[in-house]
């Protein structure tokens, strides 16, 4: 297993960030910057409730970097 790189973590949310866009978008929802943070700090807990899969895993510090 290896560790997860930051840029997958990057990757990771900016995704996540872009899903919660399009839906806005699609719903004719307003994005606001407290939107987009809440998004990502969401997307911090999940993957610090995940810690590792089959491949990856992630270190606490790792996460701590990207917390808003």
């Amino acid at each position: 297993m290896r560790k997860a790189t930051n840029k997958q973590l990057k990757n990771y949310i900016k995704t996540e960030v872009q899903n919660y866009i399009t839906y806005a978008k699609k719903h004719n929802k307003q994005v606001t910057k407290n939107e987009v943070k809440k998004v990502i700090n969401n997307t911090l807990e999940y993957l610090n409730g995940l810690q590792y899969n089959d491949k990856h895993y992630i270190t606490n510090e790792q996460l701590q970097k990207f917390y808003l």
